[in-house]
């Protein structure tokens, strides 16, 4: 019997705090869903809403970005794109799993044959 489904829940230590912080800290804990879903509604907030996780975000900056002198000081929008880009599942793993299972189906049918 199949079990239902369990809602997800953010990471105790991310529970608290603005929709940046918590995005991250799903990242790290390796939830991909919550933390894409903390970023796209960091993108959603209002400008003003924004500039008040600007702090969150140059300290984020720093764990997300490699130092360079060169690049201008990531903004908020930067970071949560930089979160959202990095939890989204390759195209390619939609390209593969039909294949993959094309091939299995043809060994298997081969196998049955032969016998």
């Amino acid at each position: 019997m199949a079990k239902a489904q369990k809602k997800r829940k953010m990471p105790a230590k991310a529970q608290p705090g603005s929709p940046l912080k918590v995005a991250f800290e799903c990242y790290e804990a390796g939830d991909a869903l919550l933390a894409r879903k903390a970023a796209r509604q960091v993108l959603a907030m209002a400008p003003e809403e924004r500039a008040r996780l600007e702090s969150e975000a140059k300290e984020l900056a720093r764990k997300l970005f490699p130092p360079d002198e060169n690049r201008p000081a990531p903004t908020v929008e930067d970071v949560a794109r930089e979160i959202a880009a990095r939890t989204e599942v390759p195209p390619k793993a939609y390209l593969f799993a039909p294949v993959a299972a094309a091939i299995i189906g043809l060994m298997v049918l081969l196998a049955a044959l032969r016998h």
